[in-house]
């Protein structure tokens, strides 16, 4: 039946806030019959009231209670949780999960600091999956709560101006309230932005806000735990893969000089052992009573923390051996102090080893060394230009003929040594023996400035050692040897010459020719050495010399001025020598002058003198161009038929 009478009152809450109303309908009087409400009922009424504001307030509580003891159980459960994941990957899917079910909301979005690209990058996790976008710090609401480093609660996202709601219209999703929250380290600085979307019942209260506080500052911390661990990750993944492009042999030794950690296996397999068995056993085991040395130094470093650098070290195995360089330096603890072992760094030089001894037969240790460290392609084909040195022991085949094989072998071998060691000591390399003759180069694989000085020094100390060696000779009753050296400078192609199965370092070239000719010319005036022009230019007026008389070798169209290397400057020429060659001098200037026989006259003294060997030569010229002097057009140049 419809109400007679109606007497409501409202209920207050502890702090006077209306929190419901109470209502009653249709009094019934004595009779049953509806009445009205007296004053009486009313005062009753709101007795009645009072206590139901009592017991609503007071389940209100309960339930507020409750809902925060659920929320720190889930909170401290998270915390718990987020300790123990070091993937960041899922960590930040644990975050992003955690939030939305602590807060009650629909959508989570974590913004974290892009330090490289000045950007903050988001991970968004909705109905559809997980994306990831990239806003500048300023823009948007998680950009105002990270550049303020200040909360955002946002009950009507449409009506503030800092939402952009394109996104909505792109997406169908419509955005009702947001709560973003800055994640900040343990040094206050911003990390991030955790930011909720609409809150599933109502608004996002300050409450909320609280919850949301605690739980982006554990965030906070298990987010730079967890990058912290990646980087960690990131860089032991980078360390290997260096150590594995690398063909040094990388080991780290425990404190208790057992393997930790080797990049290549190869050390293990020369000393014949394993992996296994380096693991389980000191050092001092497995490299074994043959390594004494590398031991000690390892020992050493272990005791007294400074690096021991070993060189060209022939470690040895019970099979096998290899040259090696080693470096055993201290392992230090990441905060500085404290020994955490040693790192022992060893590379397998033997081929080089190999290589350097091989080049070493044509060329000085150190010139070999410094060819193999170049790593340019220094023995390919270029051009350049070169001083050229060939020497021939005279008559060889007469001498040898008289000779028994063996003596013969011996004295090559000797007079080889001695030329092979006067070549190598000036920076030259020894390229080709031609049967008694031998060539050097000077500027080969490197040029110098003194390569030419480097061709002539090298001339005079082999002829200072064959004086020596006849000198021994003669005294054991043996033949003494007569050589002659040519020398030329010039351009020339050097590089790796042959054929597919068999090739040779070597110079060719016009330079090379004409240095093979000057030193067939000096047994023609017989001197010992002779250099042409091109030479005598670079040397730098270091050198005694005599100028012989231009010649026109064979193959060339014009000719070449020609000299004798006497010594160097400020030795001392015996007297006889001396006077002999200014006697020629006098000579050859009455002979370039047409007067051969003033010139002949000097030349006969000089003979006389010392049986200079050059004033021979233009003795019997000058007497011949007496009986049939020579063309108007003569300029003092000797055409040479032959080799």
């Amino acid at each position: 039946m419809p109400p007679v009478s109606i007497m409501a009152i409202p209920l207050y809450s502890s702090d006077n806030n209306v929190i419901g109303v109470l209502e009653a309908e249709n009094k019934l009087g004595d009779d049953g019959q509806p009445t009205y409400f007296m004053s009486e009922d009313e005062n009753l009424f709101k007795l009645i009231g009072a206590i139901g504001s009592s017991v609503l307030g007071n389940a209100k509580l309960y339930e507020t209670m409750a809902i925060t003891q659920k929320n720190i159980e889930v909170l401290l459960a998270t915390t718990r949780s987020l300790g123990s994941i070091t993937d960041h990957d899922k960590l930040i899917k644990v975050i992003m999960d955690s939030a939305k079910d602590l807060l009650s909301a629909d959508r989570c979005t974590l913004f974290l600091d892009d330090k490289d690209r000045k950007k903050l990058k988001g991970i968004i996790q909705g109905r559809d999956g997980v994306q990831t976008i990239s806003i500048p710090y300023t823009t948007g609401v998680a950009g105002a709560s990270f550049t303020k480093g200040e909360p955002v609660n946002i009950h009507d996202a449409y009506k503030d101006s800092r939402f952009n709601p394109e996104v909505d219209r792109q997406t169908g999703y419509v955005t009702r309230t947001i709560l973003c929250m800055p994640i900040k380290n343990i040094h206050g600085e911003c990390i991030g932005v955790t930011q909720m979307i609409n809150k599933r019942k109502g608004v996002f209260s300050a409450a909320d806000e609280m919850i949301l506080s605690s739980f982006s500052a554990q965030a906070a911390v298990a987010i730079e735990k967890s990058q912290l661990f990646k980087d960690t990750e990131d860089m032991k993944i980078y360390l290997q893969s260096v150590l594995s492009s690398i063909n040094s042999s990388v080991i780290t030794l425990t404190d208790t000089m057992r393997l930790n950690t080797i990049n290549r296996p190869w050390m293990a397999n020369v000393l014949d052992t394993s992996e296994q068995f380096m693991r389980d056993n000191s050092a001092e085991l497995w490299i074994g009573e043959l390594n004494q040395t590398l031991v000690n130094d390892i020992k050493h470093v272990y005791t007294h923390r400074t690096t021991v650098f070993g060189s060209e070290y022939e470690l040895r195995g019970r099979k096998t051996s290899v040259i090696v360089n080693y470096q055993v330096m201290p392992l230090i603890s990441g905060t500085g102090s404290g020994s955490k072992g040693v790192v022992l760094v060893v590379d397998d030089i033997s081929a080089e080893k190999r290589a350097v001894m091989t080049l070493g037969r044509y060329m000085s240790p150190a010139l070999a060394k410094q060819v193999m460290e170049d790593g340019n392609g220094a023995l390919g084909g270029t051009r350049k230009k070169v001083s050229i040195l060939f020497s021939d022991i005279r008559s060889f085949t007469t001498l040898s003929e008289g000779m028994e094989p063996t003596d013969v072998v011996d004295m090559l071998n000797h007079h080889f040594t001695d030329a092979v060691n006067a070549i190598t000591e000036e920076q030259g390399i020894l390229d080709k023996f031609i049967g008694d003759a031998v060539m050097a180069v000077f500027g080969v694989p490197f040029q110098s400035d003194d390569d030419a000085i480097h061709a002539c020094n090298t001339a005079l100390k082999m002829k200072d050692a064959l004086a020596i060696s006849n000198k021994a000779r003669a005294a054991a009753g043996k033949q003494t040897i007569k050589i002659g050296i040519g020398i030329n400078t010039g351009m020339v192609l050097s590089g790796n010459i042959g054929s597919v199965k068999r090739m040779e370092f070597s110079c060719i070239g016009d330079a090379v020719n004409l240095a093979s000719r000057v030193e067939g010319l000096t047994k023609f005036y017989g001197i010992t050495i002779m250099i042409t022009e091109y030479t005598l230019k670079e040397t730098n007026d270091l050198f005694i010399t005599r100028e012989i008389e231009p010649v026109q070798v064979m193959g060339k169209k014009k000719g070449v001025r020609m000299f004798e290397l006497l010594g160097r400057k400020g030795e001392a020429i015996p007297r006889d020598i001396r006077e002999s060659i200014s006697l020629y001098t006098a000579g050859f200037d009455f002979y370039k002058k047409r007067l051969f026989e003033q010139a002949s006259e000097m030349f006969n003294a000089a003979i006389a003198m010392s049986g200079d060997g050059p004033s021979k030569v233009l003795l019997q010229r000058s007497k011949q161009y007496m009986e049939q002097p020579p063309d108007e057009n003569w300029d003092g140049t000797y055409i040479a038929e032959g080799k």
